[in-house]
């Protein structure tokens, strides 16, 4: 059933077994227990929208919008020899708003019996920040490499009101955390709500001065 608030169930179910199969290739200690946990009725990873408001606030759209997200990683480590995801590509893609799935999103209605233009009301039941948050909830299941959680912690670059405060310092230390803002960014803007969306191998601008 497809509706203007639902992906089609078809895409809804495919993308959930495209994460899971890319999650357990990933052989990490800990990781089916994290799915078991994504399809439980604490969590609701498959059927989250990625927002309440703007981008994929649909039915189904969080994990759309993790494999767009992964696509364009993917793409940026085959195009740029500089970045090294190495293992991780697969944990930081799929599982960099890991916290988004436990949120409770109620549907919201106009007095006329309509959906709202604003379709979810969203409460935020572990209020921790939203990178950090992630890092902490997935350790609970899987042990996160610096990488990873640097990239997780980061991966909303500079609409993150404390990014500025470390941005040197992330950047030296990790400037994947940017790129893996540049991919979500990508994802976001041009490929999740997109009539015909850009192919991602047509949207990649030169990006190697971040990497080098």
């Amino acid at each position: 059933m497809t509706t203007d608030h639902s992906l089609p169930e078809e895409t809804i179910l495919q993308n959930k077994n495209r994460i899971i199969e890319l999650l357990k290739s990933t052989e990490r200690e800990g990781i089916d227990n994290l799915i078991v946990f994504m399809q439980s009725p604490e969590c609701n990873f498959f059927e989250a929208p990625a927002s309440s408001k703007f981008h994929l606030c649909k039915k189904g759209g969080l994990a759309q919008h993790v494999l767009n997200v992964y696509d364009a990683l993917l793409y940026l480590e085959e195009k740029y020899s500089q970045i090294k995801f190495c293992d991780s590509l697969i944990i930081i893609g799929i599982l960099h708003d890991f916290d988004k799935a436990l949120n409770l999103y109620r549907e919201k209605y106009t007095k006329a019996g309509a959906r709202s233009q604003n379709p979810y009301e969203k409460e935020d039941i572990f209020p921790m920040g939203h990178g950090e948050k992630s890092v902490i909830l997935l350790q609970k299941f899987i042990t996160l490499t610096t990488q990873e959680m640097m990239c997780i912690r980061w991966h909303m670059g500079p609409y993150d009101p404390s990014y500025r405060m470390y941005e040197f310092a992330i950047k030296d230390k990790c400037p994947e955390a940017f790129i893996v803002y540049f991919a979500d960014h990508l994802a976001t803007l041009y490929v999740d709500d997109a009539e015909t969306p850009l192919e991602i191998t047509e949207t990649i601008p030169p990006i190697t001065e971040v990497v080098t």
